[in-house]
């Protein structure tokens, strides 16, 4: 099998993934390659798809854990349920700053990760990393610096909700968009941890006041206040 030919199979796979590990290992083939074709003073067309596949691979790993939470927070509506256990990070085989990179990875928009694997002569973490603070400081949202979700999950009661972003992303990772779960205690009570003021999207997958929230607000509120003459939600970080 030439190289070329594995390296498309190993990106349809990375598309294919839903479980962390699983990319994570395409990741470390993909870097294993990369090195033996350095050494081996291969062609750069080749080496470059081995940088490409393991940048891929590292963003989808990204997006998994980004939605580790959500897969395995509270479930239920107006009610919390019992949360799954969580696989560690350890545990796949994963370290923390590694978790970290590719979801900040993850955060650059895919028309931007795109045009970055198509311009540039070499394919690195940091080179993506860089990118990713450019573009949009981290968040995926250009005009924020941080998000932040207690709950996540809406109910669709317009015409105006018909092509909701919420909806397209929850449902490309094959969960219910209209169930309103709570967020893990660590997400949920994030704001606390927070030393410098920041403009905050708050609730951008689910309506801070969604009635199926009613029991999580109470929480949320000792964490937050919310300006209704203004219209700006106004985080107030207890330190």
């Amino acid at each position: 099998m030439s190289d070329l030919v594995r390296f498309d199979e190993m990106k349809r796979a990375i598309v294919a993934c839903y479980e962390v590990d699983e990319v994570a290992n395409i990741r470390n083939q993909a870097e294993v390659y990369r090195y033996a074709l350095r050494q081996a003073k291969e062609s750069p067309e080749i080496i470059r798809k081995a940088e490409e596949i393991k940048l891929r691979a590292e963003r989808r790993a990204g997006e998994l854990l980004r939605e580790t939470e959500f897969q395995h927070g509270s479930r239920g509506i107006g009610k919390k349920v019992e949360s799954q256990p969580v696989t560690s990070l350890s545990e796949q085989g994963i370290t923390k700053t590694q978790s970290s990179k590719w979801q900040k990875i993850a955060s650059i928009p895919e028309e931007e990760f795109e045009v970055y694997l198509s311009s540039q002569k070499e394919l690195t973490t940091t080179g993506a990393l860089r990118l990713a603070v450019n573009v949009n400081d981290g968040t995926g949202i250009r005009w924020t610096d941080e998000t932040w979700n207690p709950w996540y999950g809406c109910v669709k009661i317009s015409p105006g909700c018909k092509n909701c972003y919420m909806y397209r992303d929850r449902e490309r990772y094959r969960d219910d968009p209209s169930v309103v779960t709570c967020a893990q205690e660590l997400t949920f009570n994030s704001p606390i941890k927070w030393k410098e003021p920041r403009k905050v999207f708050t609730c951008s997958w689910s309506d801070f006041f969604i009635v199926e929230a009613d029991d999580w607000a109470d929480s949320s509120s000792n964490l937050s206040d919310f300006d209704q003459e203004a219209g700006e939600y106004q985080q107030q970080v207890a330190l």
